[in-house]
C-alpha cells in the first residue's frame, strides 16, 4: 500500500511540474511570439539537464550522507552513555581498584570542565601505560564474574544492536567482555587456577581494560563538548577518583 501511495504521489508531482513548465512556455510564446528562440533555449536546457541532475544528485547525496552519519553517531553516543551507566563505569571502577599504578598515574589529572583535547590524550596515554601493570587474582575474577553475570542480559542485547556493531572499537570491546565472561563462567574453581591459566585470564582482562578506558575517554570527550550536564555527572562518578561523589558540593 505504501509503495502504491508513493507512486501516485510521484505521478501527481510529475504531472503538476509538467503543467507548470508547459504554462511558462505558453506564456513566453504569447508574450514574445518567437518560437525559434524558444526552441533554441529548450534544446540548450535539455542539453544541460543531465549535468544539472548530476550536480543536484551529488550534492543532495552528500548532504543526506552527512546528516545520516551525524544521526548515527548521536545514536551511538547515546547507547555508549547507557552502556557506561549500566555496566561500563562499574567495570572500569572494578578494574581500576585492582590497578594501583593506574590510580597513582592519574592522581594529577583532575577531571573537570576545563579539559582540552590534549588533556584527554595525555590522560589516555597515562592509562594505557598502566595497563601492562594490571595484576589479577582469584578474588578479582570472582568480582568480575559476579558483575558480568548480573549484566549478562543487557550485554547480550547490546551485541544485537546494529548501530554498535558498526563501530569497530565498541564491537571489539563487547566481544572482549563477553569472551572473558565465558572464560571465567566455564571454570568451576577460580580460587585454584594454575599459573598459566591465571596469566591467560589476566591477558583477557588487560585487553578489556585497554579497550574500555579508551572508549570511556572518547565518550567523556564527546559529552564534554555536546552535553555538559552529562559530563558533570561523569566527573562526579569518576571511577579513578576514590573521593568522587555523585552529590554536588
Amino acid at each position: 500500500m505504501a509503495t502504491n501511495s508513493n507512486s501516485k504521489w510521484l505521478a501527481k508531482m510529475a504531472f503538476a511540474f509538467g503543467l507548470m513548465s508547459l504554462a511558462i512556455y505558453l506564456l513566453a510564446y504569447f508574450l514574445f511570439h518567437d518560437i525559434e528562440f524558444m526552441s533554441h533555449h529548450l534544446i540548450a536546457d535539455l542539453a544541460f539537464l543531465p549535468i544539472e541532475v548530476f550536480l543536484v544528485a551529488t550534492i543532495f547525496e552528500k548532504l543526506m550522507g552527512r546528516r545520516e552519519e551525524k544521526a548515527r553517531l548521536e545514536r551511538l553516543h547515546m547507547i555508549t552513555g547507557a552502556f557506561f551507566n549500566e555496566v561500563g563505569t562499574d567495570l572500569v571502577k572494578t578494574l581500576a581498584q585492582n590497578n594501583s599504578d593506574a590510580m597513582i598515574a592519574v592522581q594529577d589529572y583532575d577531571l573537570n570542565q576545563t579539559w582540552s583535547d590534549a588533556d584527554f590524550v595525555r590522560f589516555k596515554n597515562k592509562l594505557n601505560q598502566s595497563v601492562v601493570k594490571l595484576q589479577i587474582n582469584a578474588t578479582n575474577l570472582l568480582e568480575l564474574r559476579d558483575l558480568l553475570i548480573s549484566r549478562r542480559e543487557y550485554l547480550l542485547r547490546l551485541m544485537e544492536n546494529n548501530n554498535l556493531m558498526e563501530s569497530e572499537h565498541f564491537s571489539q570491546l563487547l566481544l572482549a567482555i563477553y569472551h572473558l565472561f565465558e572464560e571465567i563462567r566455564l571454570r568451576e574453581d577460580l580460587q585454584n587456577l594454575k599459573p598459566k591459566d591465571l596469566a591467560h585470564l589476566s591477558d583477557d582482562v588487560r585487553r578489556i581494560y585497554l579497550l574500555l578506558t579508551e572508549q570511556w575517554i572518547s565518550h567523556l570527550s564527546h559529552i564534554k563538548e555536546n552535553t555538559p550536564y552529562l559530563f558533570s555527572l561523569a566527573v562526579r562518578t569518576n571511577p579513578f577518583n576514590p573521593e568522587a561523589s555523585v552529590e554536588v558540593e
